[in-house]
């Protein structure tokens, strides 16, 4: 879940951040970007409006704008906005929702076998399969 900020008439949102502003906005709230939250303190939100301003405001501008916020205006210009980013992990990694489980720690389908890779013309599959298990070649 990202969000948008409404600041002086125009809108910001979470994932136009720069790689550079989001370090920025890390080091002055002490949280990773994941985490932040414009509305949880006043720290978070004028950080992130700060951040966001300087693209097209000059230092004067900034102040002016933050200092005319009060905590009710401050949350109204705070829009949740749903992002494209997977909200399912399975293993560490993102999952589509609705996909088939996984049960492997290579993250592929678990099937029955000898747990051996095989070709797809051994399993009458038309792709191929890739398995992460080590050889055992030499034993």
């Amino acid at each position: 879940m990202g969000f948008a900020l409404t600041i002086d008439g125009r809108v910001y949102t979470t994932d136009s951040l720069s790689i550079d502003e989001s370090e920025q906005l890390e080091k002055e709230c002490g949280k990773s970007w994941l985490e932040l939250n414009p509305i949880r303190t006043s720290t978070e939100f004028r950080a992130t409006v700060r951040v966001l301003l300087t693209r097209d405001h000059t230092p004067a501008d900034i102040e002016r704008i933050l200092a005319d916020f009060t905590v009710k205006s401050a949350m109204a210009a705070v829009e949740w906005v749903d992002d494209d980013l997977p909200t399912v992990f399975e293993d560490g990694l993102p999952k589509a929702e609705g996909g088939p489980s996984t049960t492997t720690s290579s993250g592929s389908p678990a099937h029955p076998g000898s747990g051996h890779p095989t070709s797809p013309a051994a399993n009458g599959s038309a792709t191929s399969s890739s398995s992460s298990s080590p050889s055992n070649k030499g034993t």
